[in-house]
């Protein structure tokens, strides 16, 4: 429709393929890169370098106070806590401890990762009605499930699943105990609930 528009509009042939080329760049080229860019700009991401610096320095608080984490966690696990000492090496507890804490103390930043991602994922969803390009990336994601959006499904799962296993083997890891097997298998291996493309909104 937009060739048929320009070969009627120009007489020239050249000055026809020139505003064809141009309508070509601003849909195919300048609209997707100036979404993503506005979309980046408007709802920045914080940066790697920022969960790194708070995951070691939360690491080594807790490093440095293993004894006094252990016991706080332990009496917020009261009653969980009941078998014996079978002297498992120390540095499972220290990590165990160093896990969890880094895993609240960086929470707050996976959480503004997540909104601003998400936003950007609706602003650009939204913008996708300018640009044929756009339209075809969201489409094609939408039906193979491999999208921005199934990613941030996966990290969430993966997160809940984290959390469920520590928290299941938290108070024989705190204790220096040892898991007994049926304890172990408890611990449901992990799975990944993908959303159906049928079911993903076209608006996220």
């Amino acid at each position: 429709a937009v060739a048929a528009l320009i070969a009627v509009s120009f007489r020239r042939p050249v000055s026809g393929a020139l505003s064809i080329l141009a309508c070509w760049s601003v849909f195919v080229v300048l609209i997707p890169s100036g979404v993503q860019f506005l979309a980046q700009a408007l709802y920045p991401v914080p940066s790697r370098v920022t969960y790194l610096a708070e995951a070691r320095a939360t690491e080594a608080q807790t490093r440095r106070n293993v004894e006094q984490r252990a016991e706080l966690f332990m009496a917020e696990h009261v009653g969980e806590i009941d078998v014996p000492i079978e002297g498992v090496p120390g540095f499972y507890r220290r990590a165990y401890l160093a896990n969890i804490d880094v895993n609240a103390g960086t929470a707050p930043i996976l959480m503004a990762f997540e909104t601003q991602q998400a936003r950007q994922r609706r602003l650009v969803d939204v913008a996708q009605f300018l640009s044929p390009t756009l339209a075809t990336k969201t489409h094609l994601e939408q039906v193979s499930a491999t999208g921005a959006e199934q990613a941030a499904l996966y990290r969430s799962q993966a997160r809940d699943y984290l959390g469920l296993s520590l928290e299941t083997v938290g108070p024989a890891t705190a204790a220096r105990s040892r898991m007994s097997m049926e304890q172990a298998r408890a611990v449901p291996p992990f799975t990944f609930t993908a959303r159906s493309p049928s079911v993903i909104n076209w608006l996220g």
